[in-house]
């Protein structure tokens, strides 16, 4: 179907090119993929970008097919993210165009992609390469640009103190990019973290990352990130320490939900109380963050095992309900009480909290073991549960030394395979 010159329908051949990425893994549709890439409707190329980096390692050699994506505005986004997908080795040679075209981008998720993607090279290939047009974009006139720019210096951390002093200057840029509001007015996505649209967030982060200590005294203007910055030194004075629990009452989710973080990341034993009075905070990032940070904390935060648990059942979040469980597969004993409501999230109707239970189960021993079948089940249906759900019961099946047991997957549903073959492409000899 995908493949059919006469079909004419494009919404129908991006549908059946996701719907092969989806079911991922059949090596032999590569070629038929790959052909797609020169199709004449950029919607049917941009899906064949994706797809093609979700059927294996084969992928990598049309790398530099999909990296001429990024010239067209109609595949850049989908060119962007395939890239994203593949070894950093892999992306080396592209990286001036992931520079110069989709992290200038207008779009949010063609620069979180393109940051995403140069991240995964080599830090000094990405110095040598582009350190000339990264400077430059710091004074793109796209709050966004500047503020995603940034961020690859973030990801180059000490490799790219050659940029701080250009990086610092925007902790005096206070613009901000709402290029995502509508869609996140319209319920399509989610609100863009401050250090993707705000300049000033994004340095301060990336100047954390660098371990600038030169540009100290001016980070501490801004407090949200500044603590995600803290996190980057790992220090615990306790001084400090009290002064970051003391964000806690801060009236912005935003630094309350960085100080769980940062008190979380340096193992904060003595703020456990706070922690978890900050499971019923009303923004889930902030309960995500505390819960996450209780974790952290492991046997220290035993006491509060009972609230952590409330969790699984009790909130609305699918990632809080995840790290519930998570938290208490990194209590111990103390968390194995409440193993059969961490086992009832395999069937959660958020996809992410289903795999956060099969991880948590996989490193609960004995106790664990005991839910093996409902992980065998998890790893075979392939019409339930998405492919990072089922990797996610593999991979707790393999840690609790169950895996053997397991028969193959099933193979590619019969519709789906026989839609993508209906018409096949000629190979030229």
């Amino acid at each position: 179907m995908a493949s059919d010159p006469k079909l004419q329908d494009q919404e129908l051949k991006v549908a059946a090119i996701t719907a092969l990425g989806q079911v991922g893994g059949d090596l032999t549709q590569v070629p038929t993929v790959a052909a797609l890439l020169t199709d004449a409707s950029v919607q049917v190329q941009g899906a064949a970008c994706l797809t093609l980096t979700s059927l294996g390692p084969f992928a990598e050699e049309h790398a530099s097919t999909i990296a001429a994506k990024l010239e067209q505005d109609g595949t850049r986004l989908a060119a962007a993210q395939a890239l994203e997908r593949l070894p950093g080795g892999v992306l080396q040679p592209y990286l001036k165009d992931l520079v110069s075209k989709a992290l200038c981008d207008g779009d949010p998720e063609t620069r979180q992609a393109a940051v995403a993607a140069i991240a995964k090279a080599d830090a000094d290939r990405v110095v040598s390469d582009c350190s000339g047009e990264l400077v430059k974009l710091l004074s793109h006139q796209h709050a966004g640009v500047r503020a995603c720019t940034a961020l690859v210096f973030r990801n180059l951390k000490e490799k790219g103190l050659y940029g701080a002093s250009e990086v610092a200057k925007l902790l005096e840029d206070t613009a901000e990019d709402l290029s995502w509001l509508p869609l996140h007015m319209g319920g399509v996505r989610t609100r863009e973290p401050s250090e993707r649209r705000k300049p000033r967030c994004a340095a301060v982060v990336a100047l954390g990352a660098m371990c600038s200590q030169e540009h100290w005294a001016s980070m501490i203007r801004v407090r949200a990130s500044t603590l995600e910055a803290l996190a980057s030194y790992s220090t615990s004075d306790p001084d400090l320490v009290e002064r970051i629990a003391s964000l806690l009452d801060d009236d912005t989710y935003a630094v309350r939900s960085r100080a769980c973080y940062w008190l979380g990341r340096v193992a904060a034993e003595n703020q456990a109380d706070r922690l978890s009075e900050m499971l019923e905070d009303k923004s889930q990032a902030v309960r995500f963050e505390a819960v996450k940070a209780l974790g952290n904390l492991g046997d220290a935060a035993a006491t509060y095992a009972y609230d952590v648990a409330n969790l699984l059942v009790s909130d609305s979040s699918g990632k809080v309900r995840g790290a519930a469980a998570r938290a208490l597969a990194a209590q111990g004993e103390h968390g194995k009480p409440y193993i059969s409501a961490i086992a009832m999230l395999l069937m959660d109707v958020d996809p992410e909290a289903r795999s956060e239970a099969c991880r948590a189960l996989g490193k609960m021993g004995a106790s664990g073991l005991a839910y093996s079948q409902e992980l065998e089940q998890v790893a075979k249906d392939y019409l339930l549960h998405p492919p990072e759900v089922k990797a996610a019961a593999k991979e707790a099946l393999e840690q609790l030394g169950h895996w053997q047991a397991i028969t193959p997957e099933a193979p590619i549903p019969t519709v789906v395979k026989a839609a993508i073959e209906s018409t096949p492409i000629a190979v030229k000899g």
